[in-house]
């Protein structure tokens, strides 16, 4: 998969289009023509009932899929996708996996697939949560009647995959009062709290296992800091040192260079335990909704609209949050100092994408020695009661792949092919959650590959467990109901932002509720 940051004949029709000025579901018109709810009934078998992907001259089926997972992780879905070709070149079918930037994926798929059948995708390859509205601007193709083609010889199964997962997949047409599924989960992961294990355990203290502990971990430290024995230790410091050495495998040299860069810190220094901020950074999008999940609220009600505007649960963890902000997080710190701070001992605890698990794992531990990061999923840290039965709950994000509505794909030969990858990459994903995600699929779950992987042991195993995964919902309010909540918690913590974070939880309910009734005029 060769990945291109911006696909030049996208981009020309995102340009014509002009789409990202435009509101919710509004499409342009163009001269091409849109696809139809046609579908061709062209299914062909061999002898041994398995479809045939190659016509009479050879030629076979290449599917081309837009994807929207980057980098790191799209080099483990890459991985999976040549596993795919490899087992199906010979039957004529291949896949090409380019990659977009997210603005640009979800400013431009639902234009581009109505009005550009050109350059179209067969396949797209994006966030589940964002399904419902996608499968309302009438752009995608439901599963069912493709796998049907398949007849006896259809594997594919609901029930093999997390039933909380790929219960976001499920949507009912534009036009049809039947729900049906339209995607095949991929994936689920959140974010993840990156920890200087070797700082809090050189302290004597321990990892926070719920929001208690966390906070008194909090409080121990700044005490250290107050009264002049906490002692911390620099990671670039460290590596320039050891990457001096002539002799790189002088484990004695590089364990003193390692002891000996302890020292304290008196209280001037910039040191606060949390990094967190006012900006929309990847903390806005989980900690709110896994605290309204943790304290037996949720996200959207039934109707697609938000639900989080009565939540104590959220209320409570905002409250937290502007208490802790000057006394346990740092002013002026954003996305482009929290590694900067992280590594040189000013912060303690981190909250960032798992995608970065393994490559951090990698430098604090060269570095710093085995044990020297630890990983803490969200799973209790937000509820007020850490024995309820929502305590564990973690708010969750997945990858659905998805049968576009193209005017390539009013063939069923071309869907069920676009529906045996998306089986093949969902249920062969094992060396895809290297890059820091959970299986949807229980076969995977439950592989010997999987269990016994690296990634698995290393890191993945701290993310929580897949089932206690909650998702946003089927909801095509998406993002009302996603970016106000994430707003309410921006709010908190924003200086020049005067109110309650009542306030703040009324005004972002109430813009979110504006956005949506504008929406339902057009």
């Amino acid at each position: 998969m060769k990945i291109k940051k911006v696909l030049s004949k996208l981009m020309c029709t995102v340009a014509c289009l002009c789409t990202a000025a435009l509101p919710m579901g509004m499409l342009t018109a163009c001269n091409n023509e849109r696809p139809t709810d046609q579908v061709k009934q062209d299914v062909k078998f061999d002898e041994y009932g398995k479809p045939i992907f190659t016509d009479e001259n050879g030629k076979g089926i290449t599917l081309n899929v837009l994807s929207v997972i980057g980098s790191p992780d799209n080099a483990y879905l890459d991985t999976v996708n040549k596993a795919f070709n490899d087992t199906n070149k010979a039957n004529g079918l291949v896949a090409n996996v380019t990659s977009l930037d997210t603005f640009l994926f979800y400013s431009s798929i639902a234009n581009t697939i109505n009005t550009d059948p050109k350059n179209a995708p067969d396949v797209v390859i994006m966030h589940s949560e964002r399904l419902t509205y996608m499968v309302d601007q009438n752009i995608l193709v439901p599963f069912d009647e493709v796998y049907q083609q398949l007849g006896e010889n259809n594997t594919f199964s609901a029930d093999n995959y997390l039933e909380n997962v790929i219960s976001e997949c499920y949507a009912k047409g534009k036009n049809d009062s039947t729900t049906q599924l339209y995607g095949v989960p991929l994936d689920v992961h959140s974010g993840v709290w990156f920890v200087r294990r070797d700082i809090v355990e050189k302290n004597g203290l321990t990892m926070p296992t719920n929001k208690a502990e966390f906070e008194a971990v909090c409080a121990a430290l700044m005490a250290k800091k107050a009264d002049g024995t906490l002692l911390v230790r620099d990671l670039t410091t460290i590596k320039s040192q050891i990457d001096a050495l002539p002799n790189k495998f002088d484990t004695a040299a590089i364990e003193k260079i390692r002891n000996d860069a302890w020292h304290t810190i008196d209280g001037k220094t910039d040191f606060f335990p949390v990094e967190m901020s006012a900006n929309d950074n990847i903390e806005s999008g989980w900690i709110p909704q896994t605290a309204i999940l943790q304290n037996g609220g949720k996200l959207a009600n039934a109707n697609g609209t938000p639900a989080w505007n009565n939540s104590t649960g959220l209320e409570n963890t905002l409250e937290m949050i502007h208490e802790w902000d000057g006394k346990y997080i740092g002013a002026n710190r954003d996305a482009n100092t929290m590694w900067l701070n992280f590594g040189t001992g000013n912060a303690i605890f981190a909250l960032e994408g798992p995608w970065f698990m393994e490559s951090k794992l990698n430098e604090y531990e060269t570095y710093l020695g085995e044990g020297s990061m630890g990983l803490l999923s969200l799973s209790g840290l937000y509820a007020d009661d850490a024995n309820s039965e929502d305590a564990n709950k973690i708010y969750g994000v997945g990858h659905a792949i998805c049968i576009t509505k193209t005017k390539a794909n009013e063939s069923m030969t071309r869907r069920l092919a676009a529906a045996m990858y998306a089986q093949f990459i969902a249920e062969n994903s094992a060396k895809y959650t290297a890059g820091g995600h959970l299986p949807a699929s229980k076969l995977v779950l439950e592989s010997e590959e999987y269990k016994n992987s690296a990634a698995y042991n290393r890191y993945l195993k701290y993310m929580g467990k897949p089932e206690d995964y909650v998702m946003l919902g089927n909801t095509k309010y998406f993002s009302e109901v996603y970016e106000q909540l994430k707003m309410a918690y921006i709010f908190t913590l924003n200086k020049n932002k005067t109110g309650t974070v009542k306030d703040f939880i009324k005004e972002c309910y109430d813009t979110a509720m504006k956005k949506i009734q504008a929406a339902e005029a057009l």
